[in-house]
């Protein structure tokens, strides 16, 4: 054995510095932006244009969590492919409705204007049971308005209609008892 060399008086003691204590290696978790790119990809499914997000989160997640040696790139990939899709599907649909409606558009608008005109036609009670005899009235030219009235003043609806199926049979009289019960 050695002999330790005897301490030095007037000298300070030794300090020997303790050993150093690692710390264990962190775990690394999933990168944030990642997780926010799959989320606004699924969200972009519902929701117009949030697919873009998803793109530019999902191209920040994934360089992140390859320079941090995080988990995450697959998360972020799978978010900018759902992006990808969703902005692919919009601009689709929309260029589909812009094609749609430039070969539609007029006949749709020339429909609506139609239907405008209809509801807004008055017929009066003698219009509807002459019109209806000679063909020259359709239950489409019948307003909505003052059915009511109609319906109240019409009275007897089989009486009518049996007048009406005589008057179209030739039977003058009751052509005249026809338009006697229509005009007040």
């Amino acid at each position: 054995m050695r002999a330790r060399p005897a301490p030095v008086v007037g000298s300070a003691p030794v300090v020997r510095p303790a050993p150093a204590v690692r710390p264990a290696p962190a775990r690394p978790g999933t990168e944030p932006t990642a997780v926010a790119s799959l989320v606004a990809g699924i969200v972009g499914i519902v929701v117009p244009l949030v697919g873009i997000l998803a793109i530019i989160l999902g191209g920040i997640g994934r360089d992140r969590a390859e320079r941090r040696g995080t988990r995450g790139r697959g998360l972020a990939t799978t978010g900018t492919v759902l992006g990808v899709l969703q902005v692919v599907v919009t601009t689709a649909a929309v260029i589909g409705a812009m094609a749609f409606w430039n070969a539609y558009g007029e006949d749709i608008e020339a429909g609506i204007d139609r239907a405008n005109e209809l509801s807004q036609t008055e017929i009066t009670l003698p219009d509807l049971a002459l019109g209806s005899l000679t063909g020259d009235w359709s239950p489409g030219d019948l307003s909505l308005d003052g059915l009511g009235d109609l319906a109240g003043a019409l009275g007897d609806l089989g009486q009518l209609g049996d007048l009406g199926e005589q008057c179209q049979g030739g039977d003058v009289a009751a052509c005249s008892d026809l338009l006697g019960s229509v005009n007040p």
